[in-house]
């Protein structure tokens, strides 16, 4: 029963330097980024005030610099709708090279743009 794989942690960079840091230490297999994180290494507040593209440009940097999986994190602060509804969201993630992205406010904001 206690003898499966090992729990996956997944520790959060915040630039590019964390991100190497954090892929260096034995048994990391992923690295995540919150919002917060990315937009507070770019010089902004948190609370949606980064802008998306900004924001997907930092964790592909991020994602580039690691052999690992990289899972970000936006909130509101994601790429433009237009584009999200031209290329989808999942083409917009793995096109940063990420693995893996949570979009708080896609569905609503996409949603909304498709009605316009």
């Amino acid at each position: 029963m206690h003898s499966g794989p090992p729990i996956l942690v997944i520790p959060n960079a915040w630039d590019v330097a964390s991100a190497r840091a954090l892929a260096a230490v034995p048994g990391c297999r992923a690295i995540a980024t919150t919002s917060a994180a990315v937009a507070q290494s770019l010089g902004w507040e948190d609370g949606e005030r980064a802008p998306g593209d900004e924001m997907l440009q930092a964790a592909g940097r991020m994602a580039a610099a690691v052999e690992l999986p990289m899972n970000v994190m936006l909130r509101a602060g994601m790429p433009d709708p237009a584009t999200l509804r031209g290329l989808g969201v999942a083409r917009v993630t793995w096109g940063a090279g990420l693995a893996a992205a949570a979009y708080a406010e896609a569905v609503r904001i996409v949603s909304e743009t498709l009605r316009t």
